[in-house]
């Protein structure tokens, strides 16, 4: 991959050079969702837990600037998910993650998404949960 110069006043002028790859990551995120198929799931929210990796690829060690119009704003990402997730009943864990998954590959600059979803309180002993990768990683 090589040194990537950064042009203008920002990171180049004190010396930072350079790329990597840059993952965007939201774990522990907790709310309540309408999901499930059991009547009690149907008729009242329960609490999920959203991990969420985002690949942006290649990105230089720092922004060209200071500025968040030009990176990723984790706040949106943190909303969408919630959105997502909480617009309508959904019967099975497996449509949720989906539908969520597309939703957040269509973020721009998003190569890839990898995500897990864990209802909380199915069963004493143990989290149900559902992950899915898809995209470039």
């Amino acid at each position: 991959m090589g040194v990537v110069p950064l042009g203008g006043s920002g990171a180049a002028a004190q010396g930072v050079t350079g790329s990597g790859q840059q993952i965007l990551t939201l774990t522990g995120l907790r709310f309540d969702a309408s999901l499930g198929i059991l009547s009690h799931e149907k008729n009242a929210p329960q609490p999920i837990q959203v991990d969420a990796e985002l690949s942006l690829g290649t990105q230089p060690l720092a922004p060209h600037d200071d500025d968040i119009l030009h990176v990723l704003d984790y706040r949106k990402v943190r909303q969408i998910i919630i959105d997502e997730c909480t617009s309508e009943h959904v019967n099975l864990l497996e449509s949720l993650i989906g539908k969520l998954a597309q939703r957040l590959m269509q973020l721009p600059g998003v190569r890839g998404v990898r995500v897990k979803i864990a209802k909380l309180e199915i069963f004493d002993d143990c989290e149900v949960a559902i992950r899915i990768e898809t995209g470039q990683w």
